[in-house]
């Protein structure tokens, strides 16, 4: 899960942006009235939602004091003018107050994928879900008509060409061992290649494609390797 932090003076709002929040089961959201108290965790967070005016900080001066921590910085504001003072802090997006609901639901696509190329994490709808998922935690993927099956802790249907899908994979762990199927070579326990399978730790055998053969072999020899 994403660890999210809101920070903000006023109770109403951080309820507000809260409730927002809660409709997305990949992150663990935490609320703060004092900056310092923040301050003192920052490192433990991946998105920070903050109030660019607070009775005792600003948005900048917070960012001043936390600009060696790697985090994602979102200003909550009914300030416009603001967004051309905020060049040199490194600020991901805006949100404004009077547009509080609309503007996260609006720009959280952009916000998922920031975290998704930042994390070893893929973010996928499943039903009426929206999860995040460790790459490490996929064993392996295969096709089922026009959708897309994820097998881990877990088993995900998504809507999906395995085209389309493997593209969205940002981890060079995986490796297509038949068309529509991929597998996550840290779950490999080994490679038949006198009965064209491939055998995952949990014993599931998967089937070998001839056409794919030789390069699985040499991938899973260099997984072994390093």
């Amino acid at each position: 899960m994403y660890k999210v932090a809101i920070l903000d003076d006023e109770k109403n709002f951080l309820e507000e942006i809260h409730n927002c929040l809660q409709e997305y089961e990949m992150f663990e959201v935490s609320y703060f009235q004092e900056a310092k108290l923040l301050i003192d965790e920052i490192d433990y967070f991946d998105v920070v939602y903050i109030d660019y005016e607070m009775e005792n900080m600003t948005a900048f001066e917070f960012f001043k004091e936390t600009q060696m921590s790697k985090y994602i910085r979102i200003i909550i504001t009914k300030y416009d003018h603001i967004v051309y003072k905020s060049i040199d802090y490194d600020i991901f997006d805006f949100i404004r107050k009077k547009k509080l609901k609309e503007d996260i639901h609006n720009k959280m696509n952009r916000l998922l994928k920031k975290l998704e190329s930042d994390h070893d994490r893929i973010i996928v709808e499943s039903g009426n879900r929206i999860v995040a998922i460790y790459y490490d935690d996929i064993q392996y993927i295969h096709t089922d008509k026009n959708y897309i099956v994820i097998h881990g802790r877990e088993e995900y249907k998504i809507r999906s060409t395995f085209k389309d899908f493997i593209k969205k994979i940002k981890k060079n762990d995986f490796i297509t061992i038949s068309y529509g199927i991929l597998v996550n070579m840290r779950y490999v326990q080994y490679v038949n290649l006198k009965e064209m399978m491939v055998v995952l730790e949990n014993e599931i055998q998967l089937p070998l494609s001839y056409k794919y053969k030789n390069s699985v072999k040499e991938a899973y020899q260099e997984y072994k390797i390093r």
